[in-house]
Parts: C-alpha cells; structure tokens; sequence
C-alpha cells in the first residue's frame, strides 16, 4: 500500500521568515547599556509601534523578545536596578570601613547623576515613576518593584549595622527602622527633584540621614564640595527658595 506523500515547507522560506532576533537583541543591549531610558519609555504607556521605531526592529520581533508592554516595562526595570545594584555594591557601600554618613554621600551623588542621565530633564526616581503610575493597577509590575526597593533597602541596613559595629553608631539604633526611614526620605526628595526640576534638591539627604541615624559626623570635606556643586544656584520657584536652606536647617527663632 503506498503512502500519501508528506509535504514540508521549504527550508529558505522559514528562514526568510524568521526575524534576526541576535540583532534585536544587540540593539536592546546597546539602548539599555547606554541607559537611555527616554528612548525606550522610563513608564509605560508605551505603544510598541514607537518603541519598535526607535529601536528600528520589527513589531513581531519586539513581541518575540516581549510578549507585552508589562513583560517590557518589568524588563526594564530589573536590568535599571541590575545595573545600578552593581555600581553601589563596587563604589557606595563597599564596607572598606568608610564612615557610614560618607557611603550615604556617595550614594546621594549617584542618585543626582542618574536623574540627569541624558542629559536633559530631571527625571526623578525611574523605579518611582513606574510605582507612582502602575503599582495600584498592576500586581507583576509592583511586586517586581517592590523587590527592588527591598534590595536596596537592604543594603542601606547592612550599611547602618557596619557602623554600629564599628561603634560609629549607637548599639540602640534599629537598623532596619533606619534604613527604611532613609529609603522613604530619598524617594520623597527625588519626587521633589522632579518637581521643582532642581537636582540639587538631593543635597538635603545627607543631613536627614545623619539625623535618623543620631549622629553629628558630616561627610569629607571633599564630597561636600562635590555635592553642592550641582545646582548651587536656584533659579525661580526651585526648591533652594522653598526651602531657604540648603542644609535643610530648622530657622532660628
């Protein structure tokens, strides 16, 4: 008995099909490593069409990689804190035995680079952003956010228990406590930040902090005059005139 011949789709038309998902890649990675969130959408609601126009890949490419805006805006994020996990866990908070008020200096001086990126607007917080406009409505991309806030304040307590062991600190301090307060302080500043349009808003998170952790030390005279060399002078309706302190000082009465 003879069998019905079987019919395959030729091999060069598969190939011919099939999007060159190496380059989309490559171009994702060359966006990204730039960190040229702008481009990409630092929230969401991004459309693919733009999107895939400014990375010149394909629509179905871009869904091959991500199959919605949410798995994009998720992606986004995680390689954001990758990226930035790295750079404070190598130059911030390194326990060389640096005194802890320093490393928090440092990490203030890390936050007003990376809202000015590209060079253009003061973006605040690109986690922040995402949680103000999605954390409510979507469950994946909040929880994706939440573990990156709790990783990085994480770090601010394994920071503050250093010092305490070192006896920089009071063995009384709750260092989770502070380091929470800490991380809900720099979110605020940064929101403030993005408001005012003023980087040097950031300047008030050193002296906050040295107040939560109830301790007189100030960061090196070096940092010092390198975190208030950014916007040292407030233009109208900055936060330097709402304030009218650049340490953030009560007035005396």
């Amino acid at each position: 008995m003879q069998t019905a011949p079987q019919h395959h789709a030729p091999a060069a038309s598969l190939a011919t099909t099939r999007p060159d998902l190496a380059a989309v890649k490559a171009r994702q990675r060359t966006m990204w490593g730039l960190g040229d969130y702008a481009v990409i959408g630092t929230t969401l609601p991004i459309v693919a069409e733009s999107l895939c126009e400014a990375a010149d890949v394909r629509k179905g490419s871009f869904y091959h990689w991500f199959p919605s805006k949410q798995a994009l805006a998720v992606a986004v994020a995680e390689r954001s804190w990758e990226r930035l996990r790295h750079r404070l866990s190598t130059e911030v908070f390194v326990a060389d035995g640096r005194p802890v008020i320093d490393e928090f200096a440092a990490y203030a001086e890390v936050l007003r680079e990376s809202m000015r990126s590209h060079g253009r607007e003061v973006l605040g917080c690109r986690f922040g952003n995402l949680a103000v406009e999605l954390a409510v409505t979507d469950a994946v991309i909040r929880a994706a956010l939440a573990d990156i806030f709790t990783e990085l304040t994480a770090m601010f307590e394994r920071s503050i228990e250093r010092a305490i062991e070192r006896r920089e600190l009071s063995a009384e301090l709750d260092a989770r406590w502070a380091a929470r307060a800490t991380c809900a302080h720099m979110e605020g500043l940064m929101v403030l930040a993005k408001t005012y349009q003023d980087a040097s808003v950031i300047d008030d998170l050193v002296p906050v902090v040295a107040a939560l952790l109830g301790s007189s030390a100030r960061p090196s005279e070096t940092r010092t005059r390198s975190a208030g060399s950014a916007g040292s002078t407030a233009p109208p309706g900055s936060w330097r005139r709402v304030s009218g302190s650049r340490t953030g000082g009560r007035s005396s009465r």
